[in-house]
């Protein structure tokens, strides 16, 4: 396991730059500005950033978690995390794993959206907003598929995408058995929503939790050895690289155009390679955690 990347899908979010406006014919490109920033991580910090609360974790994916604390659950069609993840819970701290484990063969319930222009679906036809908010996302997600721009199949002359209604509750959810409302508004468009059940062959993700520490404490340990993978000191930086780091601890450092090699060697150092875009990472610094943000843009 990659120990550096462990942590991409716990980590706090890092901000995106916005794109540029196209610039005219006759402007001079433009140069690469990476900009770095050093942020400490606290002993109490260590938890926060690098662990999930078990309390914060969305319903299904809580599910999940819990039955894996004595057994191996399984969901098919889609997982509930990206990779590796730390969760706390209880004051003891897992670590929760997924791999696929095969395919199956199931009968789902299907939602799927065809534009409607008849008179009589514009006069039934509701806003969106009439569907509870279990059902939003799936309505939406059918409704923009039905009226973008397109043949109803794709190249291959498959059917384009239906959304698959799963661990969906009746009492909750107002589109099985059928929907309550048969058509709704969307961009301009009227979309009639019809729910049909398929065979379906999906793939098998099971998932395993493991106790990584009992306490607090164990769990800064943890860190340290398991899941932190870049350790920087003298006995791996010039002075130069040091004095870098330094200033982007304290505020930021950046440089434009062709790095000095001190600068590209120490980010290579830090990210496996020259990032192309804006991204973060957590190090350790002469014993201290740190997360380390570089910001990518255009001059």
């Amino acid at each position: 396991m990659d120990r550096r990347r462990f942590v991409a899908g716990v980590g706090a979010a890092v901000p995106w730059l916005a794109g540029c406006n196209r610039p005219r014919a006759e402007t001079v490109a433009r140069e690469t500005r990476y900009t770095l920033e050093a942020h400490p991580i606290g002993d109490d910090g260590i938890r926060v950033n690098f662990a999930m609360q078990a309390g914060e974790l969305p319903d299904e994916t809580l599910n999940v978690f819990s039955s894996a604390l004595d057994g191996k659950p399984r969901t098919y069609g889609h997982t509930v995390l990206d990779g590796p993840t730390l969760v706390e819970y209880g004051g003891r701290f897992y670590r929760v794993t997924v791999e696929e484990t095969g395919r199956r063969t199931h009968e789902r319930p299907i939602l799927r959206g065809a534009v409607a222009e008849s008179e009589a679906a514009e006069r039934k036809a509701v806003e969106l907003a009439a569907y509870p908010r279990a059902d939003d996302h799936a309505v939406r997600r059918v409704a923009r598929t039905a009226t973008s721009r397109g043949d109803p199949d794709d190249m291959s002359g498959q059917e384009r995408e239906f959304h698959v209604l799963r661990n969906r509750d009746s009492e909750v959810s107002e589109l099985l058995p059928e929907p309550e409302y048969e058509y709704v508004e969307y961009g301009g468009s009227v979309v009639r929503l019809t729910v049909e059940r398929r065979r379906l062959t999906e793939t098998e993700y099971t998932y395993a939790a493991t106790k990584v520490a009992n306490s607090t404490t164990a769990f800064r340990e943890f860190v340290r050895d398991e899941v932190v993978g870049v350790w920087l000191d003298e006995t791996n930086l010039s002075g130069s690289q040091r004095t870098i780091f330094e200033r982007a601890t304290s505020g930021e450092y950046a440089e434009s155009g062709d790095l000095s090699a001190d600068y590209r060697a120490l980010l290579e150092r830090v990210f496996g390679a020259l990032p192309e875009e804006t991204t973060g990472e957590r190090i350790g610094y002469d014993g201290r955690l740190y997360e380390v943000v570089l910001h990518v843009s255009n001059d």
